[in-house]
């Protein structure tokens, strides 16, 4: 398992997973955002696009969890527009 997260195909399959998930149970889109940072990070490993500190499962870890906190931020961002008006005239 360990060698499949090292050479990047376990984060993509990771953050295929996590996304299937977000669109079945609908979380608020918690799960897209560490699907998004899996499968950035995994991009990152296929392409060697990561410094070469980066080389074990706990530095790639934070890597994607910088990463989907970042998406997290922007996604709540874009989408929670408040001082929207309600649809529904109360």
């Amino acid at each position: 398992m360990i060698d499949m997260l090292a050479d990047g195909n376990g984060w993509i399959a990771l953050g295929m997973l996590l996304i299937i998930l977000e669109m079945v149970l609908g979380t608020a889109y918690a799960l897209i955002s560490f699907g998004i940072g899996s499968l950035v990070t995994g991009g990152a490993i296929k392409m060697s696009w990561l410094p070469t500190m980066v080389e074990d499962l706990l530095d790639e870890s934070l890597v994607m969890g910088m990463v989907s906190l970042v998406t997290l931020v922007a996604i709540q961002l874009i989408f929670n527009k408040k001082g929207s008006e309600d649809i529904n005239k109360y």
